[in-house]
């Protein structure tokens, strides 16, 4: 098994940081994401970019930007980026 996430909690149970990399998820885990991709409107979802640094250089790492979602519906909602 793929060690792809990590998660940290508030300890008043206010928020969850989850870390994923998707690189590291098999065939079954990605089918299944866009098997359940209509529940996705219902989440609301904080995210936060960031480059990992690996030598002592590259550190401290610093957030890149984020990003609040809720309401998003993909299938039945799309934005044409052309327009």
């Amino acid at each position: 098994m793929a060690n792809c996430a990590s998660v940290v909690k508030d300890p008043q149970g206010e928020w969850i940081e989850i870390g994923i990399d998707v690189r590291g998820f098999n065939a079954l885990a990605r089918k299944m994401m866009c098997k359940l991709r209509h529940l996705l409107p219902r989440a609301k979802v904080h995210c936060g970019f960031m480059i990992q640094g690996v030598e002592d250089t590259e550190l401290p790492e610093g957030l890149l930007g984020e990003v609040f979602l809720h309401g998003v519906d993909m299938m039945e909602d799309p934005l044409n980026l052309d327009q």
